[in-house]
């Protein structure tokens, strides 16, 4: 969880910066693209939740809108799931 904090800090201390200088939003936004990009591939298998929610695209994935009322997770979580 330390990571995302960082992240969130450290995107706010440069980022605010970063805004104020001609180019500046796009700089921001390849930096911390290449920086989340980074943390999603190095994050690949580590700990116990990865695989749980890939067998849950999975199953979005096969199942229509109306069948996603059965499923337990919130609604608010696996209607963006089924629509990526």
């Amino acid at each position: 969880m330390v990571i995302y904090w960082l992240l969130l800090a450290a995107s706010i201390g440069i980022g605010i910066p970063l805004c104020k200088i001609k180019h500046g939003k796009l700089i921001y936004c390849i930096v911390f693209g290449v920086a989340l990009f980074l943390v999603a591939a190095l994050r690949y298998d580590v700990g116990y939740d990865y695989n749980q929610y890939a067998s849950w695209y999975q199953k979005v994935q096969v199942n229509s809108f109306e069948g996603l009322a059965t499923f337990q997770q919130e609604k608010a979580f696996l209607i963006p799931m089924k629509l990526l």
